[in-house]
């Protein structure tokens, strides 16, 4: 019987308020397991499959790719204008059980990313005839031009492709699906990796590696459609559905996102261009694998993570406060000791960990490895911190906070790359966590919390005086 009714409560399209916080705490138990398979898949890929590319291709060529992933990574920037909004938008009319709202917000926000999509791959092609892939990478791709050339339209037609897609995923976590988002980024993963293995041991090429690492994980991704459109066949687009004053608040809610994911991109993507651009294709290839290596590490984090922010906007939602609370305690008594670990792991192994995945003698001082280690400490404190914030529809502020942080680290790697190498820009990594987000960040939650908390004990006292 209590596994029937178990069962009854996962089944997809159920209203979940007769038992919220049940509900809630279910569905993101099973997110974080299904999380954990996908997550060591990817690992697998990672650790696997990744490192028999860059050794089939060779160093140079493997940093030329990067410099090209680094480029067109702004791309991801254009998908999140409505995907956040659309999560919000559907948390909030899934738990008053109106579905022609879920119908009218999700088939506007579809819409929309279908036309982003289109206008980004028409605009992206103009752009590779008017600018030369020589110009836009440096005279480092100049052996390899044609394999540039491709490169870059797989990856404009995949990317633009998975701007769609993200529509789909957005819903899901919407209701609360994480899992199904997560099994098949699993299924992806596991394509990926037979792709590899066939496709670019056999033609170690730039394009071919693309297609694998990100055209093969689509079609297990374009399964999400079948999916969503089979258990709530309500959610087809119809005419006459698409709403400007839907599409005003996603691109609200979204607009905080995008300065999140513009920061994410200057850390991450722009530190991997201007590294290749001032430094050569070997280095860009090392600062590819040292933030891949921070990613795979950061990746038990997201497991925990990327269900908790809508959980919490449940939460929030339902007025259920003390949930929020006690979530936020959890993951910071489970997750800091784990951080803290990694972080000691990469300041004494790095020099190991990365020759392992460049497959060469690779020297990395003691001074580069600690701040390598510090970085992904502040970095994965950051982040948890940052998912509560938005949970709790802090996203202006939280999204603010990150982009200066990420202006600061621009601004500086400009200047210390050209003098200081490497070194300078690991300190230029570490400026803006530590100047502004690492220690913001926990004070606002415990401002909203003890304010709750205000709240809370007045309205007892009040009822206490009344009795």
């Amino acid at each position: 019987m209590e596994i029937k009714k178990w069962f009854s409560r996962l089944k997809l399209g159920v209203n979940p308020s007769a038992n919220s916080t049940e509900f809630r705490t279910q569905r993101f138990k099973i997110a974080v397991l299904s999380s954990l398979t996908g997550k060591s898949v990817s690992i697998v890929l990672q650790l696997v499959a990744l490192p028999l590319a860059i050794a089939a291709l060779g160093i140079d060529r493997f940093g030329i790719y990067a410099m090209l992933v680094a480029l067109l990574n702004w791309i991801n920037v254009a998908g999140v204008a409505v995907t956040p909004g659309l999560t919000v938008q559907i948390v909030s009319a899934n738990s008053a059980g109106d579905r022609d709202l879920e119908t009218r917000v999700f088939t506007t926000a579809f819409l929309f990313a279908l036309l982003v999509a289109v206008s980004i791959f028409m605009g992206l092609q103009a752009v590779f005839q008017m600018i030369g892939a020589s110009l836009l990478f440096g005279s480092a791709v100049l052996p390899y031009l044609d394999e540039v050339a491709f490169g870059l339209q797989f990856l404009a037609v995949f990317m633009s492709l998975s701007i769609v897609l993200s529509i789909i995923e957005a819903a899901q976590v919407g209701y609360q699906n994480q899992h199904i988002n997560n099994l098949l980024v699993t299924l992806g993963s596991a394509l990926s990796i037979v792709a590899v293995f066939v496709l670019v041991r056999q033609k170690p090429t730039i394009p071919t590696l693309i297609l694998s690492i990100y055209g093969i994980p689509l079609i297990a991704r374009s399964l999400n459609v079948l999916h969503l459109f089979w258990c709530r066949r309500y959610l087809l687009p119809k005419r006459g559905t698409f709403s400007m004053i839907a599409l005003r608040k996603m691109l609200t809610t979204g607009s905080a996102f995008l300065l999140t994911l513009l920061g994410t991109f200057l850390y991450q993507s722009f530190s991997i261009y201007w590294a290749g651009r001032e430094l050569g294709s070997a280095v860009a290839a090392q600062i590819s694998v040292m933030i891949t290596v921070l990613n795979i590490a950061g990746s038990i984090l997201i497991t925990v993570t990327q269900p908790l922010w809508p959980a919490i906007q449940d939460a929030v939602t339902r007025n259920d406060r003390v949930w929020v609370r006690s979530a936020y305690r959890r993951i910071l008594r489970t997750l800091v000791p784990y951080i803290t670990l990694a972080g000691v792991t990469l300041a004494i192994g790095g020099e190991y960990i990365i020759g392992f995945w460049l497959k060469s003698g690779v020297h990395i001082d003691i001074m580069m490895r600690l701040m390598w280690g510090v970085y992904f400490f502040i970095v994965a404190w950051e982040h948890l911190n940052y998912t509560v914030l938005i949970g709790m529809s802090r996203f202006w502020f939280a999204s603010l906070i990150f982009l200066s942080g990420s202006l600061i680290m621009v601004l500086s790697s400009v200047l210390l790359v050209k003098n200081v190498g490497v070194d300078g820009l690991l300190v230029s990594l570490c400026l803006g966590p530590l100047l502004l987000s690492a220690w913001i960040y926990p004070l606002e939650i415990r401002r909203l919390l003890s304010r709750h908390q205000k709240v809370v004990s007045a309205t007892v006292r009040h009822g206490q005086d009344s009795a």
